[in-house]
């Protein structure tokens, strides 16, 4: 609860001082994540990119597009940054994309519209 976020290096101990080791752990908290795209309008049947900053290297990513999971295995890179392209489909008018972290609290919307 009161951990300091960021990296951190964990080192165990086990009974015999001899017999350690070392884990590096990011440590995360709630954000609001900083989500952009790529066109500001996207027009039917197109492509969007969604564009993700402020995660931790490595940390998972589900993104949603109009209340469904699109892709629920994406992985942030080494400087917490995430892109991923899909497609907008038929339907017109303003239209939400969802990215959450490792945690429900590590969430971010984008609204645009496709026409």
């Amino acid at each position: 609860k009161n951990a300091t976020l960021g990296a951190r290096t964990l080192t165990i101990t086990g009974s015999n001082p001899r017999r350690n080791g070392t884990a590096s752990l990011y440590v995360i908290g709630p954000k609001k994540l900083d989500i952009t795209v790529g066109q500001v309008l996207a027009a039917r049947q197109g492509q969007q990119t969604v564009l993700v900053s402020g995660l931790a290297p490595s940390e998972p990513v589900t993104v949603s597009y109009r209340g469904n999971v699109i892709l629920k295995d994406g992985v942030a890179d080494a400087d917490g940054s995430f892109s991923y392209a899909f497609n907008v489909g038929n339907k017109a008018g303003d239209h939400t994309v969802t990215v959450t972290g490792a945690d429900p609290s590590r969430t971010g919307s984008y609204i645009f519209p496709v026409a």
